[in-house]
């Protein structure tokens, strides 16, 4: 059940093409149940909303109630029928895809999350579970690849930018995260998290002064879209360069950031 939950993609609200208000007051009932973890019956409750009428959003319901009891053929076969009714239902196929996930079935766990994908491209969440799959494999590149394709599709998302370059920082490949940082500002393209990861590989090469403009202009762009760590790192940097007003500065940005606005020690920026 733990797994179930981390992949979060119960969805309690009412199907779009619900006309029956019996079926619909049974599918509140049995989310109702099924947020109090009462699975049993909420899977009682979705039997009388598919009974009144059939729909793909009732189906996918009942097949998480029993995904929760641990009941994996039952789930799968109302994962199929959500799917068979309404093809284009993406939840269905990330439910699937996460069953499958949980019985080994990891080729069939990315085939569907990239169903999932490809019916809702701009949902942040979808592509976060297939790149956990990726990981898990050790398939970095296709991470990185998936997340860029996702980016040059529409480069108004900054999620998938910070995936792409994510995980090329996990290959350490600084010298992409560079060249495609410097392609993407020759291209008019200002991004926190581009300038995040610049400041980042030119850090990972002991490159102080180059890693402290590209975090600075990093929170110049969105101070607060990039990981908060960004100020950790300006403060250290200025630290190491005796700037000390400066450090300080930073530092107490970052505890704020953390909410603790007490926690930072202005002598640690005065020490070497």
């Amino acid at each position: 059940a733990g797994a179930y939950y981390y992949f979060e993609y119960f969805e309690p609200r009412p199907p779009s093409n619900a006309a029956d208000p019996r079926a619909m007051a049974a599918y509140a009932e049995g989310n109702r149940h099924f947020a109090a973890d009462r699975f049993s019956l909420a899977e009682q409750a979705y039997d009388t909303a598919l009974a009144t009428e059939p729909a793909a959003a009732y189906y996918l319901a009942r097949g998480n109630a029993r995904l929760a009891q641990q009941r994996y053929s039952d789930a799968a076969d109302d994962y199929d029928r959500a799917i068979n009714l309404e093809p284009s239902h993406a939840p269905a196929y990330l439910a699937r895809g996460t069953l499958h996930w949980l019985q080994g079935r990891i080729d069939r766990t990315e085939e569907d999350y990239r169903a999932a994908i490809r019916l809702k491209p701009d949902d942040n969440f979808y592509y976060g579970r297939l790149a956990v799959v990726l990981y898990e494999r050790g398939r970095v590149a296709d991470v990185a690849d998936t997340y860029r394709q996702a980016f040059e599709q529409d480069r108004s998302r900054d999620w998938a930018l910070n995936g792409w370059f994510g995980a090329l920082a996990e290959q350490k490949d600084y010298d992409g995260i560079l060249d495609q940082t410097s392609r993407l500002r020759s291209e008019g393209v200002v991004a926190a998290w581009a300038e995040y990861y610049e400041g980042l590989a030119e850090e990972e090469r002991g490159n102080d002064h180059p890693a402290l403009t590209a975090y600075l202009r990093a929170i110049a762009a969105d101070a607060y879209g990039v990981d908060p760590d960004v100020y950790a790192k300006i403060a250290t940097l200025y630290r190491k360069s005796g700037a000390i007003e400066e450090c300080a500065k930073y530092q107490q940005k970052y505890f704020f950031l953390l909410g603790r606005p007490d926690g930072y020690d202005t002598a640690w920026c005065q020490s070497s």
